[in-house]
């Protein structure tokens, strides 16, 4: 429970420190509503998701693999 009012509390004093932040550096953002924030970057999250996490899977295999034959190269080069 006390983690969850830690998050509240944390999320709206950032949020509003990151509001006038934007307003600063980018004028137009003062236009934006946080539902609309929201909404852009739910509807990116939709169509750019499903087509990147395949590869971003891949990927993480890719470096897993290669992380694991380091350490093993590591290992065998320290005990000779």
């Amino acid at each position: 429970m006390s983690g969850a009012a830690v998050v509240v509390i944390l999320g709206s004093d950032y949020g509003i420190w990151m509001g006038r932040r934007m307003v600063r550096y980018w004028p137009a953002a003062s236009h934006l509503t946080g539902s609309c924030v929201y909404l852009g970057l739910l509807a990116i999250e939709l169509f750019w998701r499903p087509r990147r996490r395949d590869g971003l899977l891949r990927n993480a295999d890719r470096a897993a693999l290669s992380a694991v034959r380091s350490i093993d190269d590591n290992e065998k080069g320290s005990s000779t």
